[in-house]
């Protein structure tokens, strides 16, 4: 069935039928519990019992050689479950379905005769030959270590995408008139002021018909009504893009995404929402991540120089996020002359606290700095000796 292109008030994209039920079959039955990779286990779930499509719930619309399988496959994320498959059982699938077996069976590599083994010769005892000496596997070079740079910044953690149990779970399989719209997983979204984030945001209709994906007002976000179609991957389409402003520096935002079908707005999906951090200008969220360094104690104390205080977080990071990013990170504390005195790490809450008791009255600095980021702060050092390096 071809499907013309809406223009709607939201962006929408018009599912191609048989690689969304190839994709969703494959994503809905487990490759653990398959007795054969055949149509029935593979493809029978979304097309029927009859391979050649007679009573099926979805036409092939023509998509039945094993080639055309293998290419969707391998471009449509949704069917990476049937990557496993070999170029045989595509092509006996496609067989079943009236298709063409056009898949090349690779050539076989021929397996080297074993060389023979001359018999002994015969003695009173003959002694059985000694068996071949294995030659030993060659030494492997070691990988070098990296030598650690002084100042040790963290690497932030990815946020990691939520898992895709809505979309990966479902099945066109039966889907009846009853049936709603699907949103396709989205992860969390880090945006810097005066840059626009641009995104795409999917849904699937088991039914095959129009959709209209919606998203939660924000200020600075829209989701495009331009270009809104089906994709290759069967699933309707857009792109939400924002660009915040300064006054949104340093916060957090959720917006909601939806989709329903266009004849019946009552069938709509489970909205999906996607949270989003925002940082200043010029910084992402390495940079943005926290705001500033600040050193509360420094004093000389029994030949130990004690040192405390505490990192500012950006607003834009919850409690997750400040975990994820004091994993690993340490506060440089540094003396007289630039000189290092040590690395400490940060606890999640944002504190830090160090101790340095390879000083002497000589050599302990008058003030001491922290760093973290390109992120600074110092104070004086109390009850510090006279003879304090400067």
């Amino acid at each position: 069935m071809q499907h013309k292109k809406t223009s709607l008030a939201a962006t929408t994209y018009r599912a191609s039928l048989p690689m969304a039920a190839l994709a969703l079959a494959a994503a809905a039955v487990s490759t653990d519990s398959l007795a054969a990779n055949d149509y029935a286990t593979k493809c029978g779930g979304c097309h029927g019992a009859d391979p050649k499509g007679a009573g099926a719930p979805f036409s092939f619309k023509g998509k039945k050689d094993a080639s055309a399988t293998k290419a969707a496959i391998s471009t449509q994320p949704m069917m990476a479950s049937l990557a496993t498959l070999t170029d045989a059982e595509l092509n006996a699938i496609a067989l079943e379905m009236g298709g063409q077996a056009d898949i090349g069976a690779p050539t076989a590599t021929p397996t080297p005769a074993p060389t023979a083994t001359p018999a002994p010769s015969a003695t009173p005892t003959p002694s059985a030959p000694p068996a071949p000496s294995a030659t030993p596997a060659p030494t492997a070079t070691p990988v070098p270590k990296a030598t650690p740079a002084p100042t040790a910044s963290p690497t932030p953690t990815a946020s990691p995408s939520p898992t895709p149990s809505t979309a990966a779970s479902a099945s066109c399989d039966g889907a009846s008139a009853k049936a709603k719209p699907i949103m396709f997983p989205i992860g969390e979204q880090n945006a810097t002021v005066g840059q626009t984030l641009s995104f795409t945001v999917s849904a699937l209709d088991c039914n095959d018909v129009p959709i209209l994906i919606k998203a939660s007002r924000l200020k600075g976000g829209s989701l495009l009504s331009e270009g809104q179609d089906f994709d290759t991957s069967g699933a309707w389409s857009g792109q939400y893009q924002f660009t915040p402003s300064s006054s949104q520096a340093n916060q957090s935002f959720l917006v909601r995404f939806s989709a329903k079908q266009t004849a019946d707005s009552h069938k709509a999906s489970k909205p999906w929402k996607v949270r989003i951090r925002v940082f200043p200008a010029g910084s992402g969220y390495e940079e943005g991540a926290i705001t500033g360094v600040k050193v509360q104690s420094a004093r000389w104390s029994d030949g130990a120089l004690l040192v405390s205080g505490r990192v500012d977080f950006s607003h834009a990071l919850n409690a997750s996020d400040r975990k994820a990013y004091s994993e690993g990170a340490q506060i440089t504390l540094i003396g007289a002359g630039d000189s290092q005195l040590g690395t400490f790490p940060l606890q999640p809450s944002g504190k830090w606290n160090a101790k340095v008791d390879s000083l002497s009255d000589s050599t302990v600095p008058c003030e001491v700095s922290a760093q973290l980021n390109g992120r600074e702060g110092s104070r004086s050092v109390k009850k510090a000796p006279e003879t304090c390096l400067k």
